[in-house]
């Protein structure tokens, strides 16, 4: 825990097909964009969340709160779930 003029969140953000996770402190009150901007990151990116809950940029933060950078799908699921259903059809072996 922080004192009481500062606090510690994490912040997580895709990078490199796996997610990042970093623990930084930042002072009483700070909102998601200046979390964002403390780990050089851009808010326009993508959606926020704590915890998994939507957030608005401006949202103050409180001690121990993880915020969530979610960039936006490459693809649709379903789309890349069809694909990958018509190729192992397709390589599937004839009876």
């Amino acid at each position: 825990m922080a004192g009481p003029e500062r606090m510690n969140v994490e912040i997580a953000w895709p990078q490199d097909g796996d997610y990042r996770v970093v623990r930084i402190e930042l002072p009483a009150g700070a909102t998601a964009i200046d979390a964002l901007a403390a780990c050089g990151l851009d808010a326009g990116q993508g959606t926020l969340g704590v915890f998994g809950r939507p957030v608005q940029a401006d949202t103050p933060l409180r001690d121990g709160e993880r915020l969530e950078l979610y960039l936006p799908l490459r693809q649709d699921p379903k789309t890349a779930r069809r694909r990958r259903a018509a190729a192992a059809e397709k390589n599937r072996p004839r009876r």
